[in-house]
Order: C-alpha cells, then structure tokens, then sequence
C-alpha cells in the first residue's frame, strides 16, 4: 500500500513520562506536534517511565493530549525503584514494543518509526522486526551517550549499549534527526550521507513561556534569586553555579540560587553538602517538581537564568532544552561556549557569556546582571526574539514534514 503525501502514520518509541515530564518530554511532544501540525498521525509509544514518583497529570498509560496519541507499552506510568523491578518493567516495555509494532503493522497504521535516543538493547529486536515489515526508521539523537562520564557501575554497564547505540544504529537507520551540530559533524565524519541528516535545535513553544504567569510559587515569593533547571547531572555544572553564588561573598546575602526539578537523592545531597562547606546552604532553594504554569512564574520572576555547562563530550554534543525555555520568557541568560551555544547566540547582545568552568567569570555575569538592570533586560528581550526566530517549534513543520516523507519515497525505492 503506498504513502499518501498529506497523511503519514508515524510511531515514536521512546521512554518518556507522558503528557508530563522533563526535557525529554518536552521534546518529544514538539516533535509530535509538529508532525501533527503537518497532516500526520502520531503515537507516542512510551517504553516505559522514566520517573519513580509520577507526575501529578501522568495518571493514564493510554491516551489523547493535544491531538498526540501515547501509550504506555510497560502498562505503568511509574518506574520501580529496586532494581529487580526495573529490569522487569524494561523487560515488558520490550515485549511490548515488538507486539505493538505488529499489531500497528497488521492495521496498515506504521508508516515510519522513530526512535528517541534509543537504547540499543531496547530497540534492536523492534528495529529488525521493523526491517522485515519494510517499515523506515528514523532515529533521533540528542546526546551521545557514550561520551558519558562515568559515575557507578550501572553507568559503565550502560556504556556498552550507549556505545553500540552511538555508532551501529545511524548506519542502519533510514534517516537521523539531530539536536545539534556537533553530532551532525561526527556522523558525517563516520560516513554518513548528508542527505540523510535533519539538524532540528532544541524546541519551544514560545507562547507558554512569554505570557505573564500568575501561578505564585511560594517558596520563591518575595525572593531575589537565579534558577537553574534540570535534574544536575554532570553535564548541567551546578558546582560551579554554588561556588560562584560563594564568591559573590556578604555583598549578596540576599541573592538565592533556586534549582528546580527532581535530582536523584545522591545528587540533591552532594549539592547540599556542597553548599553547606562554602556557608551559603541558607541561599540554595530547590523547588521539586514545578507544574508548568508555576515553572513560567519561577523563570519569569528571576534575575536571570542559568545555563552554565560543563566542558564535557556529553555536554558539547548535546543541547539543553531549557536554554530556549529561558530565552523564550525575555529573561537575561547567563550561559557559556558549550556545544551550539554561539551559533544561536551573540555574547551581550542576546545572552551573557561566562568562560566555560569558570566560576570567577560566572560571578561577574551575575553581578552585572544585579548592578545594570536595565542593561540586563534589553538583552533578555533580545534573546526571546532568537528563541522565536530559531526555536519556536512551528519554524520546522514543514522542514522535518519534507525530510520524512523523503524518507519514506527513498524506502519504496
């Protein structure tokens, strides 16, 4: 049966918390909606969660939100904490992806797949059955997971799917979706086609960020702080964020550090304690888990928002999502040259530059964010125009619309 032009039966396997969830999420519902938003039909089909603890609206496995049909192929929207547990629900979020790519097959409703940042041993048995059924698959990269630093045992054991998932599934994949340059760079360096590349930049949907949010965040009211957003892994630098906010020294006791988001317990904890050995534990604030109206307030009502990253492999390949989040509300940015970053950015015009790993040069940012508000401002307002000219997820609907389709000609070739 041949592909109509205008309507294209896409699956997407991920795992995902789903319609609520972090940056991950957040992706993958934009790339939904832009397929969406160019004639398809999209399903997310959810290998299993990612969270332990549910997010407040993520009560159903199966659904509709925004024209974006999910399913939860583990049959839960909660991941086990022991480890027995969550090999069983990977195990049946496996199984589950295999079976359901029949039954779509069987329903003539899996014209393309795509996988998110796949896990090899996940995703190689669907990916086979997909080969065998002649179903194209596109493969979208936001990390090299590979380049991971490696902090337990679990990691390393990770490693080795991460690497062959780095360097086996692009040359067997029909197609690959990439988050930035750098990645784009190593795969044609390894030989891959061009042609065969979609570069796609982090994502946003500017008009949730930019309108004014009344959602009060208590623990944050009346305060003056900088926030940082994400789960602070290795990648996202917070280290050097407290020992800056230590350095600005007495002339800022009123100035907090806000950090929103669920950090595993390991990783709160060595915040905390590092906090506590440069005396400003009383100034370190984290929020927890922030719907999204109450998240817009938390940035709009900041001195400026954080995206200071580390200067590793993981961390210049990949793209923060939340980078186009904070540009989008026209608050300064403090952030660095990491991965993509001065590509889209200009030092002082649209966001301010700290020196990567520099904790004296993100001292100054801040302080000068603080001392020129004016200053500041104008180039927040400048940034939220490159968040709406480069990241605004309807920019690419009718880009990625193409370059799929193209996909799916060249597989009936």
């Amino acid at each position: 049966m041949g592909i109509a032009e205008e309507h294209v039966n896409i699956i997407i396997f991920a795992p995902v918390d789903f319609p609520d969830g972090p940056a991950t999420t957040s992706r993958i519902k934009h790339i939904a909606k832009i397929l969406d938003q160019a004639g398809n039909k999209v399903t997310i089909a959810s290998l299993q969660a990612n969270t332990k603890i549910p997010y407040p609206n993520n009560t159903r496995t199966e659904g509709t939100v925004e024209n974006i049909h999910f399913i939860y192929l583990n049959g839960t929207v909660v991941r086990p904490s022991n480890l027995v547990g969550a090999l069983a629900d990977t195990l049946r979020g496996c199984l589950g992806a295999f079976s359901y790519l029949l039954k779509m097959k069987r329903k003539q409703s899996a014209d393309l797949i795509l996988f998110y940042t796949p896990d090899f041993f996940q995703v190689f048995h669907v990916l086979i059955l997909a080969k065998l059924c002649r179903i194209p698959v596109v493969l979208e990269m936001c990390e090299m997971s590979s380049t991971m630093r490696l902090e337990s045992l679990r990691q390393r054991v990770r490693l080795i799917s991460a690497y062959l998932s780095d360097r086996i599934l692009p040359k067997i994949s029909s197609g690959i979706i990439v988050i930035s340059h750098p990645i784009k760079e190593w795969l044609l360096a390894g030989g891959l086609e061009g042609d065969k590349i979609f570069l796609l930049p982090i994502l946003v949907d500017c008009r949730k960020f930019n309108e004014p949010s009344m959602a009060e965040v208590p623990l944050l009211a009346g305060k003056k702080y900088f926030l940082n957003s994400g789960g602070l892994v290795e990648k996202d630098g917070a280290k050097y964020l407290l020992d800056a906010l230590a350095l600005m020294g007495r002339k800022h006791e009123d100035v907090n550090l806000v950090f929103t988001g669920e950090p595993d317990s390991p990783r709160k904890q060595s915040i905390v304690d590092l906090a506590k050995k440069l005396g400003i534990e009383k100034q370190v604030i984290f929020t927890g888990f922030l719907p999204l109206d109450q998240l817009v307030w938390a940035y709009q009502n900041a001195q400026a928002l954080l995206c200071c990253r580390s200067n590793s492999p993981y961390a210049n390949f990949g793209s923060p999502t939340k980078l186009s989040e904070y540009l989008s509300t026209g608050k300064p940015v403090i952030t660095n040259d990491v991965g993509d970053n001065k590509i889209y950015l200009v030092k002082n015009k649209d966001a301010f530059f700290a020196r990567v790993e520099d904790v004296e040069s993100i001292a100054e940012q801040m302080t000068l964010v603080l001392a020129e508000p004016a200053a500041a401002a104008k180039v927040g307002r400048e940034g939220q125009k490159v968040a709406q000219e480069r990241f605004h997820f309807e920019r690419y609907v009718a880009s990625l619309d193409a370059f799929l389709k193209g996909v799916c000609k060249a597989a009936r070739l």
